[in-house]
């Protein structure tokens, strides 16, 4: 909807941001020069309150809602009430405000809002009228979408508020529900629970057309779920070499107390430095010990190991229509679980030793074991459990 009545109050009460380079006039000025005539409008709104009395403004302001005006009346005179009920009534709404900021400043006066209304009860009857004849047309027929109920429920929004209204909605949810007896299938998998479990994941969830009935419970299913979980994939590798890394880099020497060895170098002069002294007639240079540090070439070699274990569960779901006997939705995937653990040998220089292993696991022993097959099993049928649900729910909401 357009905020004209919030710049309006925003107007009025003085509320405005200091420090811009432009006027708002200026700015209300550039836009409406760009057809932005719904933003020009709000700076108009400002202009006023910067200026007030300014007839240029106010003739460019109501200049620019008279444009508005028109512009979202011929934008209705556009839309068909049969397609588009609710963008109508968004329209009015838009041309209520503009009526509102014209009578606030004086352009417009209470009549014309009283036709606006009018007006709008007209056009909404009419969508009303139209509606109706097109849910009757389609119950006759016997051929319902989940689209037609929202249309429905669209024309008691707008304002239909009549009992044969709502007993169509009332029937077009009953025609629409899906009463499914679900089926689940384990295909040599187990599967103990999950019948339960995502009936009850269903009944959580809240689906305003869908819903799983039992034989206990005395429904009368419409519809068949049947789930397919399985059969299990397993993917097993004991430890293997998954990589050898071999270090050779240069060290700092140092002495058992972790001090730097440092050698001591005799630094003759050179013969550019002896021509030089003697250029300037000084006394020749003389050798200067220099301090250096000794290096160790060093080498060292991991070897990394790595043990996994990954479980693929395919699934599949497929729900059919026992009045017509169609699938209407099936889904399909494989729901997949992994383990790994690893562990270093590190052979060669302890000096040799990289920082990036240092998080890492040294040794089988640290290493750990692979999670168990009946964990793995758990999380990969919670997994496929979970996707089918997702996927009904796109489906039936």
């Amino acid at each position: 909807m357009v905020r004209f009545k919030v710049w309006m109050i925003v107007a009025v009460a003085g509320v405005w941001v200091t420090g811009c380079q432009h006027s708002a006039f200026d700015t209300a000025q550039r836009y409406t020069s760009q057809q932005r005539d719904a933003l020009g409008l709000e700076y108009l709104l400002i202009a006023q309150r910067e200026d007030p009395g300014n007839p240029e403004i106010e003739e460019e302001t109501a200049l620019v809602l008279e444009r508005l005006k028109w512009r979202t009346q011929t934008e209705l005179q556009r839309l068909s009430p049969q397609r588009s009920g609710g963008a109508i009534i968004a329209k009015e709404r838009s041309l209520q405000d503009l009526i509102s900021v014209s009578i606030a400043l004086g352009l417009d006066n209470q009549q014309s809002e009283a036709q606006r209304l009018a007006r709008e009860r007209k056009v909404s009857q009419q969508i009303i009228r139209s509606i109706e004849e097109a849910l009757d047309n389609r119950l006759s027929r016997g051929v319902l979408e989940v689209s037609d109920l929202r249309l429905c429920r669209e024309a008691q929004a707008i304002g239909g508020r009549q009992t044969d209204l709502k007993s169509k909605c009332e029937r077009l949810s009953q025609e629409l529900m899906v009463n499914a007896e679900l089926a689940v299938d384990g295909a040599g998998f187990q599967t103990s629970g999950l019948a339960q479990r995502i009936a009850e994941q269903v009944k959580r969830r809240h689906f305003e057309l869908f819903r799983i009935v039992t034989p206990s419970s005395g429904g009368n299913p419409n519809a068949s779920w049947n789930v397919n979980v399985g059969p299990l994939e397993v993917d097993e590798q004991d430890w293997f070499v998954q990589e050898t890394v071999p270090i050779r880099k240069w060290v700092e020497r140092r002495d058992k107390n972790g001090k730097l060895v440092k050698r001591v170098v005799v630094k003759e002069p050179s013969a550019e430095e002896i021509a030089d002294a003697e250029a300037r007639g000084a006394p020749k240079p003389e050798a200067v010990k220099v301090e250096k540090q000794v290096w160790d070439e060093v080498r060292g070699l991991y070897t990394v190991y790595r043990t996994e274990r990954e479980l693929r569960l395919p699934f599949a779901s497929q729900l059919i229509d026992l009045r017509s006997g169609r699938s209407t939705f099936a889904n399909h995937g494989v729901a997949t679980t992994s383990s790994v653990r690893e562990f270093f040998i590190f052979k060669g220089d302890a000096r040799a030793r990289q920082s990036e292993f240092e998080n890492r696991p040294e040794g089988r022993s640290s290493a750990g074991v692979l999670e168990s097959r009946q964990s793995m099993q758990g999380r990969a049928l919670e997994e496929a459990e979970r996707r089918i649900l997702e996927s009904l729910q796109g489906k039936v909401e």
